[in-house]
């Protein structure tokens, strides 16, 4: 829903790969062999940890976890002010996150997550599908 499942395979993959040897660091003897394996386990755990934040950039940054939050929020068979209620509630008027840009149709609407003056891409966007003012569906597209 929020990433590709593939990079998370390879970042657990990696992670799990660096714990087998920062575990393999006790169960050498020989101080060299410690060294070397710790050094491998760091090296292996550098791009882990960089790769996890691009894949959960909730983790660090508060814009994405409200921004999800509302996404999560939306059920279906809500009225569209209900849906409006749930944006207000998470991006309160005087709140410490601007809200998401707000497009609408009879037939969809649209909340485009507000970058709050940061310069990487954020096109993070929630496409809410209604019938009869209802709600029938959700879309999230991730940057």
């Amino acid at each position: 829903m929020f990433h590709h499942y593939g990079n998370t395979v390879l970042a657990a993959s990696l992670a799990a790969a660096a714990l087998c040897l920062v575990a393999a660091t006790w169960w050498w003897r020989e101080p060299s062999s410690r060294w070397l394996t710790g050094a491998a386990a760091v090296f292996l755990l550098i791009p882990v940890t960089m790769l996890v934040l691009v894949l959960f950039p909730g983790l660090v940054d508060s814009r994405y976890r409200t921004f999800r939050s509302l996404y999560s929020s939306i059920e279906p068979g809500m009225h569209a002010a209900a849906v409006i209620e749930q944006l207000k509630q998470r991006y309160p008027q005087n709140g410490p996150r601007l809200a998401p840009r707000i497009s609408g149709s009879p037939t969809s609407l649209g909340f485009l997550m507000n970058p709050e003056g940061q310069s990487e891409p954020n096109s993070e966007s929630i496409t809410v599908y209604l019938a009869d003012g209802k709600v029938v569906g959700k879309y999230y597209s991730a940057d």
